[in-house]
């Protein structure tokens, strides 16, 4: 017979599955936010998001400019001073030149974060 792979491992760590409950059992939804952000870099890494609407914060950079940044890990930013991502040609990649090419000045970000519902937002990273 064939092989056919698996959609999940057979063996997950606790982390893991606290992870996929909390992912799948807390109820959540969405806010729109819009962000002033320095000149300067972001201080975040960033990748495409899954519905690609935007891009996504992977993860904060360390030094002053991921401490200060405002963006958390999981925020997605859909639009840089009133350019919607959705609607701009080239991708992923032109989201980010983009984002680097307005790095000059203070810009505008509009995130959308996922806030979980009726509860306090979560703590920020690194608390």
């Amino acid at each position: 017979g064939e092989d056919t792979p698996l959609a999940r491992p057979l063996i997950e760590t606790s982390s893991e599955r606290l992870h996929r409950q909390a992912e799948t059992s807390m109820p959540s939804s969405s806010e729109s936010i819009t962000l002033t952000i320095p000149r300067g870099p972001l201080g975040v890494d960033v990748e495409p998001s899954g519905d690609g609407t935007g891009v996504l914060v992977a993860e904060r950079r360390g030094g002053s400019a991921g401490t200060g940044s405002p963006l958390r890990v999981g925020d997605v930013i859909t639009s840089v001073n009133g350019v919607q991502f959705a609607a701009l040609p080239g991708g992923f990649r032109a989201r980010v030149g983009l984002i680097r090419d307005t790095a000059g000045a203070a810009r505008t970000l509009v995130v959308t974060r996922r806030v979980a519902v009726g509860g306090a937002p979560p703590p920020p990273p690194g608390r």
